[in-house]
Order: structure tokens, then sequence, then C-alpha cells
């Protein structure tokens, strides 16, 4: 007898699309706090532990989805604690400087370039306050994005990021912050 909440190995995928939205996934496992087409499995994601096993997923995909979340510290912890060793953390957030990020009634946060640093062993972030987490990944890999499509307003946007994406923290802390990016991508690596 399996406990409740718990999946069966052959049941569930070994990617997890999590708060996946309607961005369904066929070769993930969706995850979503509302019950959309498509979504595998109905879990309030503000409440922690996840009723997943230890090191189950190879990979957690989070799109714009931690800023929506009450609780940032354990829900990184969860995240860690699902995913397997060499396993992929893909994270997409909005950047403070973004309007987005404020203009958005549910947003709870928004994000820095160096925030995921503090769960990040090798990082300075982590060197100065790594010790306050319970969260310690082996590497981290970020980019800042700049709005970009068919208004012509953006089209200096293209230059920008690859641009400032070789400094991203002078970035934040210089004038250039006044080209407002929309997001960080970020990958970290259990």
């Amino acid at each position: 007898m399996r406990k409740k909440g718990i999946m069966d190995e052959g049941q569930m995928k070994n990617k997890l699309n999590f708060g996946c939205g309607t961005d369904i996934k066929k070769d993930h496992w969706n995850i979503d706090i509302v019950k959309l087409s498509g979504v595998d499995q109905v879990l309030n994601l503000n409440k922690t532990p996840y009723p997943f096993k230890n090191e189950q997923f190879i990979e957690i995909y989070a799109d714009n989805v931690l800023e929506h979340l009450e609780r940032f510290i354990p829900i990184m912890e969860e995240m860690h604690r699902i995913l397997k060793k060499g396993g992929k953390l893909i994270i997409k957030v909005p950047h403070y400087l973004s309007h987005d990020a404020w203009a958005h009634p549910q947003h709870k946060r928004a994000f820095a370039v160096d925030t995921f640093d503090f769960f990040v062993k090798g990082t300075k972030r982590y060197s100065i306050d790594g010790r306050c987490f319970n969260v310690h990944f082996s590497s981290i890999k970020r980019k800042i994005i700049f709005e970009k499509g068919l208004n012509p307003l953006n089209f200096i946007n293209y230059i920008l990021e690859p641009l400032f994406n070789l400094f991203p923290e002078y970035y934040e802390r210089s004038w250039l912050s006044s080209f407002p990016c929309s997001s960080i991508y970020i990958e970290i690596t259990k």
C-alpha cells in the first residue's frame, strides 16, 4: 500500500513542470494549484513538504511561478530535496527592475541577478550567507532577459541583452539599470 498522495514510480515522469498553468509539457509531470486541462496533479505549492520522494526528478522547470508563492526559502528547500544529484532546476522569474514584477497583483516578490547565489556553493553570496539555508546546489548559470518582439521601442534590447549579460551585477548597480530588463533565466545544478 502506498502512502497517500505519493505516486508510484511507473505513474510519474522524471521531470517536473512546477506551477505549469497552461504550459503543459508532455515529457514532464505537470503540477499546478488549479486544475486546468493537462495538469497531472493539483497541489498547493505554498504548502510543504510536497508529496514526492527525495531525489525523484532529474529536472524541475519553474517558469514564472516562484514570484506568486508565499514562502520562497522552504520552497527552495523542497525543490532541492526532490531534485536528483546532478539534476537541473530551471527557473524564470521577473527581475526587480521590470514593470511586470510589480504590476501583477498576485506577485509576492521579485528577484535580483544574484538572489539564487545564496543557495549555490562557490558563489560570493553563498560564502557570506549560504550557511543560513539548508539548500546547497553545486553550480549556477544565469541570464538577464530583455523584452523583445515587434514593438519598435524594443529594438535596442536585442543589443543590450548580450552586452549586459557580460556583467549583470554591474548592470544592476549602475546607471545602466535605467534600461530595465524583464526577467531572469536561471539554471541551477544540484
